[in-house]
């Protein structure tokens, strides 16, 4: 996958059918690690956030991340055909 930079506005996934989130990223939990990067909280959990949505392997248009007020969603399409459904853990690629 590319950078997933592609960030939703607040709500917008909330509600749909066929979306689920998957992990929140809380600005507040990345405060140390902003202080020691020289960004902000908010940046530290967006970085975190896309760094989750890469390492999944979702391809592209499965997974999206939402903007919230606390920090960022990590949303992904429900769909019983593919290993990121509701009742699957999400699985990740093994490198070899």
């Amino acid at each position: 996958g590319g950078d997933y930079t592609w960030v939703e506005p607040e709500g917008t996934l909330d509600g749909i059918p066929g979306w689920r989130e998957s992990y929140r990223f809380e600005n507040r939990l990345y405060e140390a690690y902003g202080v020691r990067m020289g960004i902000t909280d908010r940046e530290g959990a967006l970085r975190a956030a896309q760094l989750y949505a890469r390492e999944s392997g979702a391809p592209a248009g499965v997974v999206l991340i939402q903007e919230e007020d606390d920090g960022y969603g990590v949303w992904f399409v429900k769909n019983s055909g593919n290993v990121y459904a509701p009742d699957k853990k999400l699985i990740r690629k093994s490198r070899k």
